[in-house]
């Protein structure tokens, strides 16, 4: 029987605002001096700290079951939210002139607003509520949720009872592969020869087939082969292996600042909001493993070889799990899941910016103020079990800037269509 634990700590404060108003006014509406004259000071303050809050299983036994070798996976759910102190710099000085008298004097007022009152905007939607703030509105979509962790689950999947390279392909692309050193050969010639004639249409199109060609020729038959001479000293028998897959999705949406600061000015600022996450799926799997599947002769990677064989099949997955998909669904008789898991983290945040203020009528700023607030809420979730596989549409279409695979993915892009361009250019 399971039970299940709820713990949490740490707590949010409110801390006061120290600094004072001044006001240097004329004293007399009409005749006088300037003096000084302090003010009440306001109610504001800055809220910061960190709570965390945690739901978890507890299986009774649980180091008992693991020395003998049974695994357990436990739902978990984790939050964890964080208010930074707010960061202010600068003095916000005004002057206004709202009473003219007779003559030359007039009265006016100066107030030296320090930077204490810009934090009733920066700590705007992060004001706790029974010591827990409420997390910014979604951006994220259940749907972009739900693809993202089959994503996850089907790579996973995919990746049970194969090697670490398709051999197959290999074999299949034998040939090709043997002729690369040759083409290659052919693509320098053209480009220098391009060079030396000013064609740069040629230039390009060379550049383009040599960049392709190592990417998708040159480097998965060198790691092909790399693999193989260590397939051959790898163990056979009856092993454990960890497969993985994971997904990312992030999406964050800048929105103007506005609202009234006191009464001559308006605060010229962003609120940002991010969402942000991040799906690990994981199967632990014990299996019978031959010499043919070290060497990647699996028979996953027999079946999955004519997708991989379509030309220009890798770009249709960067926008579908098509080659996963199919990987996920051949059957692997041979291996046994002892457990599995799929598992998140989300990262939501708000970032208040100010860059200054805009005076309204009847003032003027002497000196502004600017400052930033941030507040951040991760969520942790880990689910016993996987998704079942399926065919999605990729977040983001598979790109994310946070990503390094991606900028070679978008390189890849680029020379597909450059490619693509500069053969239609040179056929005109």
């Amino acid at each position: 029987m399971q039970n299940q634990r709820f713990r949490s700590r740490g707590s949010m404060t409110f801390v006061p605002s120290t600094w004072p108003w001044s006001s240097y006014d004329l004293n007399g509406p009409c005749s006088g001096s300037l003096v000084w004259s302090n003010r009440t000071p306001g109610n504001t303050g800055d809220w910061v700290g960190t709570v965390e809050r945690m739901t978890d299983t507890v299986t009774p036994g649980f180091r008992k079951m693991q020395k003998e070798g049974k695994v357990v996976m436990n739902y978990m759910s984790k939050s964890v939210q964080t208010i930074n102190p707010a960061v202010v710099s600068g003095e916000l000085w005004e002057t206004g002139s709202y009473l003219q008298c007779p003559g030359p004097n007039q009265y006016y007022s100066q107030y030296k607003a320090s930077p204490r009152i810009i934090l009733d905007s920066l700590n705007f939607g992060m004001t706790p509520i029974n010591g827990f703030v409420s997390p910014p509105s979604p951006l994220l979509s259940d749907t972009q949720i739900e693809r993202a962790l089959v994503e996850a689950s089907t790579r996973c999947l995919n990746n049970q009872g194969r090697g670490p390279q398709n051999t197959w392909e290999l074999l299949a692309e034998g040939r090709k592969t043997a002729l690369l050193f040759k083409e290659y050969l052919k693509i320098a010639s053209l480009a220098v020869s391009s060079l030396q004639k000013a064609s740069l249409v040629k230039g390009g199109r060379a550049l383009s087939d040599g960049y392709l060609m190592t990417r998708y020729g040159l480097l998965p038959a060198v790691k092909d082969i790399r693999g193989l001479i260590a397939g051959m000293a790898a163990p056979t028998g009856n092993i454990r292996q960890t497969v993985r897959g994971f997904s990312l999705v992030e999406t964050y949406k800048v929105t103007p600042m506005t609202g009234l600061l006191l009464s001559y000015a308006n605060i010229d600022g962003t609120i940002m909001v991010s969402d942000k996450l991040r799906v690990r799926a994981m199967s632990l799997d014990e299996w019978e493993v031959t010499l043919s599947e070290n060497l990647g002769l699996s028979l996953k990677g027999l079946v999955t070889l004519p997708w991989e064989l379509i030309s220009l099949s890798f770009v249709a997955d960067w926008f579908l799990n098509i080659g996963d998909l199919i990987g996920a669904c051949v059957p692997s008789p041979h291996v046994t899941t002892l457990g599995s898991c799929i598992s998140y983290e989300r990262v939501r945040a708000v970032t208040n910016t100010i860059v200054g203020q805009k005076p309204t009528s009847g003032a003027a700023i002497h000196t502004s103020a600017s400052g930033q607030k941030v507040f951040t809420h991760v969520e942790t979730v880990r689910y016993p079990g996987l998704r079942n596989p399926g065919l999605i549409i990729r977040n983001n279409f598979g790109l994310s800037p946070s990503l390094e695979r991606d900028y070679i993915r978008i390189a890849d892009a680029a020379a597909l269509i450059g490619q693509r361009l500069l053969g239609i250019i040179a056929k005109r």
